[in-house]
């Protein structure tokens, strides 16, 4: 179930298995409807690896892509819907 969910990958050169998210602080990504569907994580600091980023989410999958989702939509909606407008930025 974590390597179809991509929580954990093969490791390249012996057998097992490697934590994709080892050393960061995870939090839940949601889709609009407040569903669980994938892992953010940023690295805890002073525990970085070499040629890691400061953040990384869960690879896409078929209930998560990145590129069709709005973070934290689900917790902003009843203001937007109350406002009647919405101000949505990159980064």
């Amino acid at each position: 179930v974590l390597l179809a969910a991509r929580l954990i990958a093969e490791r390249p050169n012996s057998p097992g298995y490697y934590d994709c998210f080892v050393d960061r602080g995870m939090f839940p990504i949601h889709d609009a409807g407040g569903r669980s569907v994938a892992f953010g994580g940023r690295v805890i600091p002073g525990r970085e690896q070499p040629n890691s980023g400061k953040y990384l989410n869960s690879a896409d999958s078929p209930v998560f892509s990145k590129n069709r989702l709005v973070y934290g939509l689900d917790v902003a909606r009843p203001a937007i819907v109350a406002a009647g407008t919405a101000i949505v930025t990159e980064g």
